[in-house]
């Protein structure tokens, strides 16, 4: 299979993705599983580990949920936490900003 470039034509990469995701699940799984590694393997050294966390409480998230929606929702909720929750995105801007008003 012909690699998919999402970086110079993404409504094909999409369209070829939603189409593989409907038609042939397992190669979409197997693919998404390829991606997902490439991203982690070519990321810096010291991040790796956590990346590797990270995914796989992506994945627990989406193995947890009952329909792919509630995944999705699950996930969002997630990504949100770490923007808005405890030690999150927004807290650590806005320290950096009081930081640089002093």
């Amino acid at each position: 299979m012909k690699p998919l470039d999402m970086t110079t034509d993404f409504d094909g990469w999409f369209d070829t993705m939603m189409t593989m995701a409907k038609n042939d699940p397992e190669a979409f799984e197997l693919l998404r599983v390829q991606m997902i590694n490439n991203v982690i393997d070519e990321a810096p050294e010291d991040n790796r580990r956590r990346l590797i966390g990270l995914q796989w409480r992506v994945d627990q998230e989406r193995r947890l949920a009952r329909t792919p929606l509630a995944a999705c929702i699950r996930i969002s909720n997630m990504m949100w936490e770490s923007v808005t929750g405890e030690n999150g995105l927004l807290e650590q801007l806005n320290q950096l900003s009081m930081r640089r008003q002093f």
